[in-house]
C-alpha cells in the first residue's frame, strides 16, 4: 500500500541517518533514490536469472529433440528393413522425447515473454532513476532554500523579542534613575516650619527684655 510504503521509507531513512523520527525531505529524497536503485539491482538480477533459465530450457529442448530424431530415424531404418515390431519399439522410445520437446518449447515461449516484460520494466526504471537523479539536486536546493527561510523567520522573531526585552529594561532603568534624582534634590522647608522658628525667636527676645528690666 502507498501509505505503508511511504511510512517504511521515512523509518528507513531516519534509521539509516541515525536521526530523530522527524521526516527530513532531503533524506527522504536520498532514500527514495536508494530504493529505486535497489529495485534496479533486483530487476537486473531477475532478468539475468530469466535469461539463464531460458538458456537451460533451450539446452534441454535441443537434447529432447535430438533423442526424438534419433529414435525416429531408427524406427524408419528398421521399418525399411521390414522389421515392423522393432520399428514400433523405436517409435515408442521416440514419443516421450517428442512430448518433452513440446513442453519445453512452450516453456521457452513463456520465458521469452517474461524476459521481454522484465527488460521493458528495466528500461522504464532506468529512465525514472535518471530523471530522479536529475531532479534530486534541484529539489534538495529548494528544500534547503525553504529551511533557510524558516530559520530566517525564526531568527527575526527571536531578535524582536530580545529587543523588546532590552527596551523594557531600559525603561525601567530610566525610571529608577529619575527616582534617584528626585531623592537627591533638596527638599524645600514648609512655611509652617519657618513660622515656628520666628515665634521661638520672639519668645527669646521677650524673655531677654524682661530679664534686662529687672
Amino acid at each position: 500500500m502507498p501509505f505503508i510504503s511511504r511510512l517504511s521509507r521515512v523509518v528507513r531513512a531516519n534509521a539509516n541517518a541515525l536521526v530523530s523520527s522527524t521526516e527530513d525531505p532531503a533524506r527522504i529524497l536520498d532514500q527514495a533514490l536508494m530504493d529505486m536503485q535497489g529495485e534496479l539491482v533486483s530487476l537486473r538480477q531477475a532478468v539475468a536469472l530469466a535469461v539463464a533459465s531460458r538458456k537451460h530450457i533451450e539446452t534441454q529442448l535441443q537434447q529432447a529433440r535430438h533423442q526424438a530424431d534419433h529414435w525416429h530415424d531408427r524406427a524408419y531404418t528398421v521399418l525399411q528393413q521390414g522389421n515392423e515390431g522393432l520399428a514400433r519399439e523405436a517409435l515408442a522410445r521416440c514419443k516421450p522425447y517428442e512430448e518433452t520437446a513440446e513442453t519445453l518449447a512452450r516453456q521457452m515461449e513463456s520465458q521469452a515473454t517474461q524476459i521481454e516484460d522484465l527488460k521493458r520494466n528495466l528500461l522504464t526504471l532506468e529512465g525514472r532513476i535518471a530523471q530522479a537523479q536529475a531532479r534530486r539536486s534541484t529539489l534538495k536546493a529548494r528544500v534547503q532554500a525553504v529551511q533557510a527561510q524558516k530559520q530566517h523567520l525564526v531568527w527575526d522573531g527571536g531578535t524582536d523579542s530580545a529587543m523588546e526585552a532590552f527596551d523594557r529594561m531600559e525603561e525601567k532603568v530610566e525610571a529608577i534613575e529619575a527616582g534617584a534624582a528626585t531623592v537627591t534634590q533638596p527638599v524645600p522647608a514648609l512655611s509652617g516650619d519657618w513660622e515656628s522658628v520666628d515665634l521661638e525667636a520672639r519668645f527669646q527676645e521677650l524673655k531677654a527684655r524682661l530679664h534686662n528690666s529687672k
